[in-house]
């Protein structure tokens, strides 16, 4: 639970990689792991440059509905996997100017 997210519930948590390294032109795919006790919660992924706010990319819902921001580049796509636990952050045709920090959030 980040950011002041008001659902947040006590025992929800996420797990993500180090530093991923990758050449262009390349896809991505940052995963990330999440518990939670409730049945109805929603995963955030954020870009967070250095020195500025961390920026929302892209939602789900635990029924696969999705919700992006409007700027949102279409190399970038979100899957999450309620059975597994995990949600992954794809990105396309990677380049440099995609170097950042990548968070999600439950």
């Amino acid at each position: 639970c980040i950011f002041g997210i008001p659902d947040c519930v006590t025992g929800d948590s996420v797990s993500q990689p180090g530093e991923i390294v990758s050449e262009e032109q390349n896809t991505i795919h940052i995963q990330c792991q999440y518990t939670t006790s409730i049945s109805q919660f929603v995963l955030d992924w954020y870009r967070h440059d250095a020195y500025r706010a961390p920026q929302f990319l892209i939602r789900k819902y635990w029924d696969d509905d999705e919700r992006k921001a409007d700027s949102l580049d279409p190399r970038f796509s979100m899957e999450l996997n309620t059975r597994d636990k995990s949600t992954t952050l794809n990105i396309a045709n990677a380049r440099l100017s995609d170097a950042a920090t990548y968070v999600c959030a439950i």
